[in-house]
């Protein structure tokens, strides 16, 4: 068995809809001569340079697994010519990618509460390592350095006020 990731950029205007029907399209495509492993949302994010007159695009990311490079070709012209696929990348890959499992909005929130405390308690440990020290060390130097600095330009700014 092969394994193949495709990296693909959807139109950023189209509502989420449209996005959902795009990629129900990709993956019963690939479901024609493979199995889809992972098809999930990267996200809009800006473009290096304008394609088709848009600063940003949504990405998709599909990991798939196929034996018939023949299916490959048909993949990559379906590919080419879907008008709603501003662009696309189809590379192998050498080892069979983990399944993505998404996490429920209620086990993010659980998480992001415990954050806090973690931090709290990492902050009320009051030993800490000769890294650390020097650290702070160092960061308390450079505000002296730049309050100094500061002190400079405001006697400067206030002699030339008064010449």
């Amino acid at each position: 068995m092969r394994y193949y990731e495709t990296l693909y950029i959807l139109n950023p205007n189209f509502e989420q809809d449209k996005n959902d029907d795009i990629v129900k399209e990709v993956g019963e495509q690939v479901n024609k001569y493979g199995q889809v492993i992972n098809h999930h949302l990267w996200g809009k994010k800006r473009l290096a340079y304008l394609i088709e007159q848009h600063k940003y695009g949504t990405y998709m990311l599909l990991q798939f697994e196929t034996e018939e490079v023949k299916g490959l070709n048909d993949f990559d012209s379906f590919m080419k010519l879907n008008k709603s696929i501003l662009r696309f990348q189809t590379v192998r890959v050498s080892v069979k990618p983990e399944e993505f499992i998404e996490e429920s909005v209620s086990n993010l929130d659980a998480s992001d509460k415990d954050a806090p405390k973690a931090e709290e308690s990492a902050t009320d440990n009051k030993t800490t390592t000769p890294e650390k020290q020097s650290e702070k060390e160092h960061s308390s130097d450079k505000e002296t350095e730049n309050n100094e600095f500061k002190e400079e330009i405001d006697e400067k700014s206030v002699v030339e006020e008064t010449s």
